[in-house]
C-alpha cells in the first residue's frame, strides 16, 4: 500500500490496523530456558521457515533483535 491508497472498507481499515501494531516477535514462538540463558524461536509452519526452531544465547538473541530499531530520527514511511 501506498502513501496515496485510501482505506474505505471497515473490514480492511481494521485489518490493517492490527497488522500496524502488532509486535514484531510472538511471545507465544519463544522458549526461554532458565538454566541454559537460552532462547529458542519456533517459525510458523506455513511461513517461509516451515516451522523450523531457532536457537540463540540469550544475549545474542536480544541483539538480533535490537538490530531492527532504527536510529533516532530515521524516517522509514515515506510519505
Amino acid at each position: 500500500m501506498e502513501a496515496g491508497t485510501r482505506v474505505y472498507d471497515d473490514d480492511a481499515r481494521q485489518s490493517l490496523s492490527k497488522y500496524i501494531v502488532r509486535a514484531p516477535v510472538g511471545l507465544e514462538k519463544l522458549t526461554w530456558d532458565r538454566d541454559e540463558d537460552t532462547l529458542s524461536w519456533k517459525a510458523p509452519e506455513n511461513g517461509h521457515w516451515k516451522g523450523e526452531v531457532r536457537h540463540f544465547d540469550s544475549l545474542d538473541f536480544i541483539a538480533h533483535v535490537t538490530l531492527h530499531i532504527p536510529p533516532k530520527g530515521k524516517h522509514l514511511v515515506r510519505r
